[in-house]
C-alpha cells in the first residue's frame, strides 16, 4: 500500500500584540502533534511539529490504532472491556514501542493494571479510556529520542589546528578565509569532501543515535544530567499534568527565588505582562504554564512519499531551504536544523506481516485455516506461540485465519502512527556548524563560506578572532517514520539529471573536477565564483 505522509513543521517565536493582563487566550494550541521548547540564556523559544500520516494527524491515527486495539479484546462485542477480557493480555506501551523498530513480541513488558483503564471505577472500560490511558503513558503523538555524537570536540579541535598556520593558538578570519585552500591536502579520498574521517583518524560519524528515550510522562527524566545538558525541553501532552514549566523555571531562575522576573525570562515584555496574571513582576509556575497556549505559527511542511521527501517553507523569508536542505533556524546561541528522513515502520511491519503469515501457513499443514496448541508447540516457532497467547481472541486453543488477521490489523494500526523524532545534540560543533547541508562532510561551497557562517553566528570577536566558546550549540532533529533510515541528509536534490551524474560525491555540488565540461562551460554556470556549482545555478543555466 502507497504511504504518503506530510509533516506539517510549525516553528514560532513568541511575538504578541494584545498585552491585556491576565487573558491566556481562549485557544491553547494543543492541536500540535510534538513540542519543543528550546531554552537558552536569552529565554524560551518554542518549536511546534504538526504531523500527519496519509493526510491523517498522527494523533488521530494512534486514536485509530487505539480502537483496533480495544475492538480486539473486545471479545462479546459490546463496546466496552472487562475483567476478564484484559486480564493479562492487554498490549503495554513498551510492546507498542518496540513494533516501531520490528520487535513483534506481544507479551514483553508489564500488561496495564486494571485500576489503571478503568479510571470512571465503572467495572468497564470504554475506548476513551484505553486511549487515556496509552497516551498518559507516552503513545499518540511521537516517540521523542536523544542522542549525543562523540566525536564533536575532536573535530573542532582539528578544525582549529589546521586553520592555525602559524601556531599561535588563535585562529584569524584572514586564516578562515585560507580553509579551503589548507584543507585539500586532507581529502585523502579525493572526493572533494572533507570527511570526519579525514580530520579525526577512525572518527565514526555521526556516532550517535537516538539511543535516549525521552519519555513524555516521567516526573524525573530531567533529573539526569544527559537531559540536564540538552538545551530544549518536551512539553507533555495537553491532558497530563505539566512538569515542563517546573524545569524551565529551575534553568532560567538566576536569583533562585522561585519565580521569573521579566530578564531572567527572557520574553518580550507585551507577553510578560500577558502571562503575569496577578502582576507582581514575577511568574510563577502556573502562570509560565500557560506560555506556550499563545505562540504565532508558520507552517513549514515535509512530504512523504514512497520514501522521498520535499520540504517546503511558507514564509521564503523564514529561511526556506535551498535543494532540500535542512530547515535552519540561528537564535540566541542555538543553531537548529531540521529534516526527514525515510523510517522503517513501514518496512518492519510488513516484514513481521510476511513472517508471521508464512509461520502460520506452516503450522497449518492441512489447510483447514487453525492453528492449534498442540500444532503450534510442535512448530518450535517461539515467535508464534508468544503471539497465539494475544491472537486467539476466545481463549479456545485455537488461533483461526479470523482471528490472526485481526491481530495483525492490530500491529499495522500501531505500527503506520509511529513517528520519531531524533535529536541529536552536537554542542557547540565548529564542523556542524559549517556542514550547512548536514551531510557529514564539508564541501569546497562551505569551506569557502566558513567566514560568513562565522559571523553570522557571532563566533568572531571584535579582532575577528574565533572565540569556540561562542559557537552556537547545534541541535540536530530527524523526523522518521518509525527509527530514521538516516540522520545525514540524503541526496533527495531536485536536480537535472546531468547535475546529478557529475556530482559523484553527491554532496549537493559540482566541483571543477567532478565537472566534465569546459572551464568556459563551468565559469558559466558558477555565477557566484565558489569554484563549485549549486543546484540553483544548475537550474538556472
Amino acid at each position: 500500500m502507497r504511504q504518503f505522509l506530510i509533516i506539517a513543521f510549525t516553528l514560532a517565536l513568541l511575538v504578541f500584540q494584545d498585552a491585556t493582563p491576565h487573558c491566556y487566550g481562549a485557544e491553547a494550541q494543543d492541536n500540535a502533534d510534538i513540542e519543543l521548547i528550546l531554552v537558552t540564556a536569552a529565554g524560551p523559544s518554542l518549536v511546534r511539529l504538526k504531523v500527519a500520516v496519509d493526510r491523517t494527524p498522527v494523533t488521530e491515527a494512534w486514536e485509530k490504532a487505539f480502537a483496533e486495539i480495544h475492538y480486539f479484546f473486545d471479545r462479546d462485542g459490546n463496546g466496552s472491556l472487562d475483567r476478564q477480557e484484559v486480564s493479562g493480555r492487554l498490549l503495554s506501551d513498551f510492546v507498542m514501542r518496540q513494533w516501531a523498530w520490528g520487535q513483534f513480541t506481544p507479551t514483553s513488558g508489564r500488561t496495564p493494571q486494571w485500576d489503571a483503564i478503568d479510571q470512571d471505577r465503572s467495572g468497564e472500560v470504554s475506548v476513551e479510556e484505553l486511549s487515556g490511558y496509552y497516551r498518559s503513558r507516552g503513545l499518540g503523538r511521537g516517540v521523542i529520542t536523544i542522542g549525543y555524537p562523540a566525536w564533536t570536540l575532536q573535530l573542532t579541535e582539528a578544525l582549529v589546528r589546521i586553520v592555525d598556520t602559524d601556531s599561535d593558538g588563535t585562529t584569524t578570519r584572514q586564516e578562515w578565509e585560507n580553509i579551503g585552500h589548507l584543507l585539500k591536502q586532507h581529502d585523502a579520498n579525493g572526493d572533494d569532501l572533507i570527511g570526519p574521517g579525514e580530520l579525526v583518524l577512525q572518527a565514526v560519524y555521526p556516532g550517535a543515535s537516538g539511543s535516549i528515550l525521552l519519555n513524555p510522562t516521567s516526573l524525573d527524566r530531567y533529573d539526569s544530567e544527559q537531559f540536564q545538558r540538552l538545551p530544549a525541553l518536551v512539553p507533555e501532552p495537553s491532558d497530563i499534568s505539566p512538569v515542563w514549566p517546573k524545569e524551565l523555571l529551575r534553568r532560567l531562575d538566576a536569583n533562585g527565588n522561585l519565580a521569573l522576573s521579566l530578564s531572567e525570562s527572557g520574553m518580550d515584555s507585551q507577553l510578560f505582562t500577558k502571562l503575569d496574571g496577578n502582576h507582581d513582576q514575577a511568574l510563577s509556575i502556573s502562570e509560565i504554564a500557560h506560555w506556550r497556549d499563545l505562540a504565532d505559527a508558520k507552517p513549514i511542511t515535509v512530504a512523504f512519499s514512497d520514501n522521498t521527501a520535499i520540504v517546503s517553507v511558507a514564509d521564503q523569508a523564514d529561511g526556506m531551504p535551498e535543494a532540500n536542505l535542512p530547515y535552519r533556524l540561528l537564535k540566541d546561541g542555538l543553531q537548529l536544523s531540521l529534516m526527514s528522513s525515510p523510517g522503517n515502520a513501514r518496512g518492519e511491519q510488513i516484514a513481521a506481516e510476511k513472517r508471521l503469515s508464512a509461520q502460520f501457513d506452516s503450522i497449518d499443514a492441512d489447510k483447514d485455516g487453525r492453528a492449534t496448541s498442540e500444532e503450534i508447540a510442535n512448530s518450535n516457532l517461539l515467535e508464534f506461540a508468544r503471539m497465539k497467547t494475544i491472537a486467539d481472541r476466545d481463549g479456545d486453543g485455537v488461533l483461526v485465519r479470523e482471528e490472526f488477521d485481526a491481530w495483525i490489523n492490530c500491529h499495522q494500526a500501531v505500527a503506520e502512527a509511529h513517528v520519531f523524532v531524533t535529536i541529536l545534540s552536537y554542542g557547540q560543533g565548529l564542523f556542524e556548524l559549517l556542514d550547512r547541508d548536514r551531510n557529514g562532510g564539508l564541501s569546497s561551497s562551505e569551506l569557502l563560506a566558513a567566514p560568513s557562517i562565522l559571523e553570522e553566528a557571532d563566533a568572531l570577536d571584535v579582532n575577528g578572532t574565533l572565540a569556540t566558546s561562542q559557537l552556537p550549540h547545534q541541535l540536530h532533529v530527524v523526523v522518521s517514520r518509525g527509527m530514521p533510515a538516516r540522520l545525514l541528509s540524503g541526496t533527495t536534490t531536485r536536480a537535472p539529471d546531468w547535475f546529478a551524474a557529475m556530482d559523484r560525491n553527491q554532496d549537493g555540488s559540482i566541483s571543477r573536477k567532478e565537472f566534465l565540461g569546459s572551464e568556459e562551460q563551468f565559469t558559466r554556470l558558477d555565477k557566484d565564483g565558489s569554484r563549485s556549482i549549486s543546484v540553483l545555478e544548475a537550474d538556472c543555466q
